[in-house]
């Protein structure tokens, strides 16, 4: 029998609806495999970086300190009166040593004074005092036109520090070859000889026509290898940058003295520096006026012009065109001629004038005291007072009548009371100075020329009113007016009294006439005559004025030119 068949029944279901879900997202493809398979996403397209122009930027500094340390920069108070200079005194050697001695003692040194000079070639002290000279402020520009920021960045990085130990200085130096000390990279400060450099190349261009020169010369005073005998150096700059606008920035630039400043004689670095700084207000005294002159007389300079910065530049700012005519003197016999006259009033105000005054200005400091500048000379000085230094050089040729012109002066301007009781004579013989004023003029001339003076005064002079002429020429006459110190008249008090009486005779006289030789004969150094330890009479009075005759200045006596 056959199996029996499942009968099949059709059941319907209804389907139901689900939530289907999420997919899982798809692993992600590396960048290059998904390229590879061309699947790949393009990529947001970057915004381009656009570079922010810089605007200005202005710094505001301080008011420059008076007095600075040398390699901190920071301020100090200067030595002066009251305060003892700091200094490693075991390691000053043989050649300072009167100045530690002295310390020890308790002395105090002051900035200007020599004893602090003398230390300050020997070492150099991190904290020695440099004094503000003045300021300026130069502007630079990049040749290429591009932002200033990075080249500012490059000029102000940092200078490491330099603590080394030298034969010539007693103490480490603190300063490298350039003259600088240490200093941070602050992006703000940099060194006057990176600024000299980049100018010399190329790489920044000055504003001012001078400023290659200035900081040229501002270098060369900074830096050691370039001053005399390896000196330490004569100034100290900082140098601040003020303003970066674009392709253009600023520098500011304090120069601060050391004490070795005021030892360089005529240099143009010097003249260069401080003719280019900005000084405090009212910190200069100018210096004075020439007199006035006519148009009468052809100098050399109408042929041609002279640096300032010469000796030749120097005598022709000193040449006189002619000035108006003196009266005739009443005591000339004479009648003298229009340029004679001329002569006469010239020489007056040359008498009247302080030579000095000319060629050298008073600059004040910051904190108090002053120093004296000449501008066409190139030369700094710490003195309270410039010596006076008055006359000229009467130039006119041979025959001109230069005899009576002299004689005419003499007669015209002759001494007055108050010169006569001036200040300054000697109260005793050993004091320094002249012991006795006088009203005479004191002519010195050659040999040949002392008969044909005294026959040039008889000739020229009325007879009804001479002039006292007295001749201090041969040994007779020297022997005869003033004893001589010799044996127990050396400490005699009695000669002393003597030789003062002397002096008075031969000083009344409105003319004496002396040579070369009695002039340089003696001397508180050489002895008069032979005479150890006496004293040449001439420059024991005080006269009126000198006239050389013919001859260079420089052979007269220094203590004569006073």
């Amino acid at each position: 029998m056959p199996p029996k068949r499942k009968s099949s029944v059709t059941v319907k279901t209804e389907k139901v609806k689900t939530e289907k879900k999420p997919a899982k997202p798809a692993a992600k493809k590396p960048a290059k495999r998904a390229a590879a398979e061309g699947d790949a996403k393009p990529k947001r397209a970057k915004k381009p970086r656009v570079k922010a122009e810089p605007g200005p930027r202005t710094l505001a500094l301080p008011p420059p300190a008076a007095t600075i340390g040398f390699a901190s920069g920071a301020p100090r108070a200067p030595v002066r009166t009251g305060e003892v200079r700091v200094g490693p005194r075991a390691r000053f050697a043989r050649p300072i040593e009167k100045f530690e001695r002295l310390e020890r003692n308790g002395t105090v040194y002051q900035w200007s004074s020599e004893a602090s000079g003398a230390m300050t070639m020997q070492w150099t002290a991190v904290d020695e005092p440099c004094r503000f000279v003045g300021s300026r402020t130069l502007e630079f520009s990049l040749p290429s036109g591009t932002d200033a920021s990075s080249v500012v960045k490059k000029l102000c990085r940092g200078v490491k520090a330099t603590r080394k130990e030298t034969q010539r200085h007693y103490g480490p130096v603190n300063y490298d070859n350039d003259g600088e000390a240490a200093k941070p990279n602050d992006g703000v400060t940099t060194t006057v000889r990176r600024l000299e450099d980049d100018v010399a190349s190329g790489k920044i261009l000055a504003q001012d026509d001078d400023a290659a020169t200035f900081l040229a010369s501002a270098a060369s005073l900074a830096s050691p290898a370039q001053l005399p005998k390896n000196m330490p150096p004569c100034l100290k700059c900082l140098c601040y940058v003020t303003k970066i606008e674009g392709a253009e920035f600023s520098v500011e630039i304090r120069a601060y003295a050391t004490r070795v400043l005021f030892y360089l004689i005529a240099d143009p670095s010097v003249r260069n520096v401080l003719n280019g700084l900005t000084t405090l207000a009212g910190a200069v005294t100018p210096r004075a006026a020439p007199p006035t002159q006519l148009d009468l007389f052809a100098t050399s300079s109408q042929n041609g012009s002279a640096a300032p910065f010469t000796l030749e530049g120097v005598m022709r700012s000193a040449e006189h065109t002619g000035c108006a005519e003196d009266p005739q003197p009443s005591r000339i016999a004479l009648p003298m001629k229009p340029y004679q006259l001329q002569a006469i009033r010239w020489m007056r105000q040359m008498e009247g004038l302080n030579l000095n005054s000319l060629f050298w200005e008073k600059r004040a400091f910051a904190d108090g005291g002053e120093y004296w500048f000449a501008p066409d000379l190139g030369e700094c000085r710490l003195a309270e007072e410039l010596p006076t230094a008055s006359g000229g050089l009467l130039c006119d040729e041979m025959g001109m009548g230069k005899t009576v012109e002299l004689l005419g002066l003499v007669c015209a301007a002759p001494a007055t009371v108050e010169q006569l009781k001036a200040p300054g004579l000697a109260k005793k013989h050993e004091d320094a100075g002249p012991l006795v004023a006088s009203r005479a003029t004191l002519i010195v001339v050659p040999p040949a020329l002392v008969s044909q003076w005294v026959n040039e005064v008889k000739k020229s002079i009325l007879a009804t009113n001479p002039l006292s002429v007295k001749v201090f020429v041969t040994d007779k006459e020297r022997e005869e007016l003033v004893p001589l110190r010799k044996g127990s008249l050396k400490k005699s008090e009695t000669f002393f009294a003597s030789r003062k009486q002397s002096l008075s005779r031969l000083a009344d006289h409105d003319i004496v006439i002396v040579t070369y030789n009695t002039m340089l004969a003696g001397g508180a150094r050489q002895g008069l005559y032979g005479t150890p330890g006496d004293v040449n009479p001439i420059e024991q009075i005080r006269w009126t004025r000198v006239a050389v005759w013919n001859q260079p200045v420089r052979r007269v006596h220094p203590t004569i030119l006073h």
